[in-house]
């Protein structure tokens, strides 16, 4: 295990949702990293750019609103422009929610590298979720499923949570039964007791 690079364990771990081994394995990647982080004077580090982006995204998943608050404000003393997915979090962290799924919209319809990365879809969803929007998320998530049916399994999850807090049990019970997705068929046997298959 030694000898898988901390970068790709920090990918793997945020890909499992393991955000604090995410980041942990992230940090020993910058610090065998020459460069990574300079010391400019005894209150002064400079951080490189990538460096920042990946710190933030490990931030917001852990919802540690303070640290990826503290990365928004050194991409800004760095004269950035700021980017429509910071500006996305810096409204999600201030409470204005619906100017957040308005940069994500927008992020989403303009950027071909947006729209093919299921971090920024989930991204929209769990915005819609966290507000009570779950039909909205609902009708998104089932609309990209027809545009990019190999994310079924990564996105099966917000199906199920979305349909619970609607009390819509038929879909509910239709998207466990038809779900190919290992971690809710094995958990839906556990709770029911019965194999859905």
């Amino acid at each position: 295990m030694g000898r898988i690079p901390h970068k790709a364990l920090s990918r793997a771990a945020f890909e499992c949702k393991a955000y604090c081994r995410s980041l942990m394995h992230y940090e020993l990647h910058m610090r065998g990293t020459p460069g990574a982080v300079q010391l400019v004077s005894s209150s002064t580090i400079l951080i490189r750019q990538e460096h920042l982006v990946e710190l933030q995204q490990s931030y917001a998943a852990m919802d540690d609103i303070d640290a990826a608050s503290g990365i928004l404000v050194l991409k800004k003393t760095r004269g950035a422009d700021e980017s429509l997915a910071d500006a996305a979090f810096r409204h999600k962290i201030h409470g204005r929610v619906n100017e957040s799924i308005a940069c994500i919209e927008q992020l989403l319809e303009s950027n071909a590298l947006a729209k093919s990365d299921l971090r920024q879809h989930e991204l929209y969803v769990r915005t819609f979720l966290s507000i009570g929007r779950h039909r909205n998320a609902l009708n998104y998530v089932e609309g990209l499923m027809g545009d990019r049916p190999e994310w079924r399994d990564q996105l099966d999850a917000y199906r199920i949570e979305a349909c619970w807090k609607l009390a819509s049990w038929d879909k509910l019970k239709q998207i466990v039964l038809s779900s190919t997705n290992d971690q809710i068929v094995q958990s839906t046997t556990t709770i029911t007791g019965s194999s859905s298959t």
